[in-house]
């Protein structure tokens, strides 16, 4: 595994980490489980899109496209 697929996966587990305090705040905690879907989506876009040639704001930019989606 390279650095890079390192860093995205640290990452996405310290998002979700982080997104566990919210859960005494939000009443069905089903949520977290589409929020770690989409980030798993978002992050999968961005490695992805960082193993193809592309400029830096592409990647950003389909990572944010794919957000929206």
């Amino acid at each position: 595994m390279s650095g890079r697929a390192r860093l995205a996966l640290c990452a996405t587990a310290a998002t979700l980490m982080t997104s566990c305090a919210l859960l005494p705040l939000v009443d069905p905690a089903t949520w977290l489980f589409q929020a770690a879907f989409l980030l798993a989506v978002q992050s999968g876009v961005g490695a992805l899109t960082r193993r193809v040639p592309l400029a830096r704001p592409l990647t950003v930019a389909a990572q944010a496209l794919v957000t929206l989606m």
